[in-house]
């Protein structure tokens, strides 16, 4: 009869045991995800912010370099009263050029 107690307390024993150890492990790992948890909460929001002022900044200094002047390589094309776009002829342009800009600008009606 005592082989028989003592196999069912070594079986209870170890089933209790085993319990009792995956509550501590349960207990660990619950605290320690929590942990990550609020971290990430934490984190990244904050990486957003930063990767946003990052941005934003960039983009400041990109707009306040100072670029080269952007100059025309042939004058504008001409468009007739009737809307009609010709070919482009650089004889008209330029005097087109002519008429608007040192005329029509210099002398307005």
């Amino acid at each position: 009869m005592g082989g028989i107690l003592y196999t069912i307390h070594y079986c209870i024993g170890s089933i209790l045991y085993t319990i009792h150890y995956c509550v501590i492990i349960f207990k660990c790992r619950l605290v320690s995800g929590l942990g990550k948890g609020l971290v990430g909460v934490v984190a990244r929001p904050t990486g957003g912010i930063v990767d946003f002022a990052s941005s934003s900044f960039e983009g400041i200094r990109k707009a306040t370099t100072i670029s080269q002047e952007v100059t025309r390589l042939r004058p504008p094309r001409v468009v007739q009263k009737n809307g009609v776009i010709t070919p482009y002829n650089y004889r008209q342009a330029a005097g087109n050029n002519i008429l608007v800009v040192r005329v029509i600008l210099k002398f307005p009606p």
